[in-house]
């Protein structure tokens, strides 16, 4: 049977919250506000696993059988291109920014020191394919003006746990909401 281990032992200013106690309804320990119990088989997991891993750094989600498709879909260069998108696209609403100002293709060109013209032919391509999509969204200056702007596909690539509704129901027809 795993042993308790109780943590952080400075009880004197705190207040107490509960018990720990034993398979024989044995009090062990009082437990004090910010105590916290370690068992061994959390010490066991925590030996296997960096919990946390890379927990500040920022990621994208990437649904494994959207990405099968695309790869078969896209040219290298398009691939080359959404890769280079991600890091612009924003929580809960896939919309391209850089440091909080809404992204047009003159700006990512630059970003990325690519000729605009070809840039451009390549967004319209995958604008063709669903990945992206220029679209009106309300403004993050004035809530009274919308500004166009390129969205990822929620449903191939995503930030986040919750998804603005207006945009996502936007691709919601597209061929990689596999959930239709």
């Amino acid at each position: 049977m795993p042993t308790n281990n109780i943590a952080n032992d400075n009880t004197e200013e705190r207040e107490q919250r509960g018990f720990a106690i034993d398979m024989k309804g044995k009090v062990i320990k009082a437990l004090y506000e910010g105590d916290r119990i370690v068992d061994a088989s959390q010490d066991d997991y925590n030996r296997l696993f960096y919990t946390g891993f890379n927990k500040n750094m920022k990621f994208v989600k990437i649904y494994t059988k959207s990405v099968i498709d695309l790869v078969r879909e896209l040219t290298h260069k398009e691939m080359y291109v959404v890769m280079c998108l991600l890091p612009f696209m924003s929580y809960k609403d896939c919309v391209l920014r850089h440091n909080g100002t809404i992204l047009d293709l003159k700006m990512i060109a630059d970003l990325y020191s690519e000729d605009y013209t070809n840039f451009r032919r390549t967004i319209s391509s995958l604008m063709k394919k669903d990945v992206l999509r220029k679209m009106d969204i309300t403004s993050d200056r004035d809530d009274s003006k919308m500004k166009k702007c390129y969205v990822m596909n929620p449903y191939i690539f995503f930030k986040g746990t919750d998804m603005r509704k207006d945009i996502a129901d936007q691709f919601k027809d597209s061929k990689w909401n596999l959930k239709q």
